[in-house]
């Protein structure tokens, strides 16, 4: 008898053994990059790269909007991820989905913009609020401007506002990605700024996977919200350093 390898009683020890991998693989990237005499807050590219993810979100757009391209994963791919649509495991995402509710992404903003303040950190404060508030206006505004529908409730989760893209990858993206881009800027061990910055990325990929796990959005829309959180990232860190620059010519 075959074992379905995305079988509920294997989807944590298969989930750990995979984020397991992922971090030793990080851990040789990060190494070669330490080696080549890399800096964390080296802006030189940071610039190109938020380009390219707003690009890559266009793309996705234009693929929403024509029906051509990747958008043809949508339905595949949700036919792929029902054998995980067990009551344990929906129940499992929809508690880490609530890890990226507008609510509670407010309350760790805010909480962690009072901890900047606190400490005198304006540059990570004016970054935190440039990535949110840059990400989430595109998300929602292109939200309404396509008016894409959800597909039809596939578990006892709901939501009312148009699928593409994800409000919920978005924020994550943009909330939790800097704050650990910022918690590491300020730990002065390699090995430490590692271990945030990716258990952090596994959080907000967690996060983005339980929309689509709970039925409540495309693959597309998905991708799209961690492209366009991941320009609100970018473009706070541009901006961070602009204000330390200025602090600290």
């Amino acid at each position: 008898m075959s074992i379905d390898p995305l079988s509920p009683w294997l989807l944590l020890p298969s989930l750990a053994g995979a984020l397991l991998a992922g971090r030793l693989l990080a851990g040789i990237s990060w190494r070669r990059a330490a080696d080549r005499g890399g800096d964390r807050w080296r802006t030189g590219t940071v610039g190109p790269t938020a380009l390219a993810l707003l690009g890559l979100a266009g793309g996705l757009l234009a693929s929403v909007l024509t029906r051509r391209g990747p958008v043809r994963l949508d339905e595949p791919a949700n036919r792929w991820l029902e054998r995980l649509r067990d009551e344990r495991v929906v129940h499992l995402f929809d508690w880490l989905t609530g890890l990226g509710d507008i609510s509670t992404l407010a309350i760790v903003a805010v909480v962690a913009l009072l901890l900047f303040w606190l400490k005198g950190d304006r540059p990570a404060l004016a970054g935190l609020t440039v990535s949110a508030t840059s990400g989430l206006a595109i998300t929602w505004m292109v939200k309404y401007i396509v008016d894409r529908e959800r597909q039809a409730a596939l578990t006892f989760a709901e939501a009312v506002s148009p699928s593409f893209p994800s409000g919920h990858a978005t924020g994550a993206m943009a909330v939790y990605g800097f704050i650990a881009l910022a918690i590491a800027h300020h730990l002065p061990d390699d090995r430490d700024r590692l271990e945030v910055i990716y258990w952090m990325q596994c959080l907000v990929l967690l996060v983005a996977a339980s929309r689509m796990i709970l039925g409540l959005h495309y693959l597309t829309d998905v991708v799209a919200g961690l492209l366009i959180g991941g320009f609100g990232v970018m473009v706070g860190i541009l901006v961070a350093a602009a204000v330390s620059d200025r602090r600290h010519p």
